[in-house]
């Protein structure tokens, strides 16, 4: 008797959540809350989500700066590789008309090498990321 009990549990317990899902999954007559308000008289409509919003693209800069100081973090430090050789920064001061701006992005070891303080540089931002640093010739 015991043996025939657990051979039809699998079976059952199918039935069960195959009958269930058909019940959660069907439709009732009755109208939704939703619609029912939209249709009386005097209750505004419910006003649909807005739709999200895309990342302004803010393009190509070229600017010319100077490198005015070089940064060098240790291996484990600001979330860089204990392995690796850690993480370059340069800081750039760029004047754009009046103002002065300064700039700190993370560059190769090789990039962090080649731009000593002083160096004027030509970089090139998108969407305010550093895509690429040339040495300025002033032409």
């Amino acid at each position: 008797m015991a043996r025939l009990r657990f051979a039809f549990a699998p079976a059952v317990l199918l039935a069960v959540l195959l009958g269930g899902g058909a019940c959660a999954s069907s439709k009732s007559s009755s109208p939704s809350p939703s619609s029912a308000s939209a249709d009386a008289p005097g209750v505004p409509p419910v006003p649909a989500p807005a739709p999200a919003k895309k990342k302004k693209d803010t393009g190509i800069k070229i600017l010319r700066g100077v490198v005015v100081e070089r940064e060098r973090e240790a291996p484990g430090e600001g979330g860089s590789n204990f392995q690796g050789t850690g993480s370059y920064y340069l800081i750039f001061e760029v004047h754009e008309g009046e103002a002065t701006a300064r700039y700190r992005y993370p560059v190769t070891q090789q990039q962090w090498f080649r731009y000593p303080e002083g160096s004027p540089v030509r970089i090139t931002l998108r969407n305010n990321f550093l895509q690429d640093i040339k040495p300025d010739t002033g032409s």
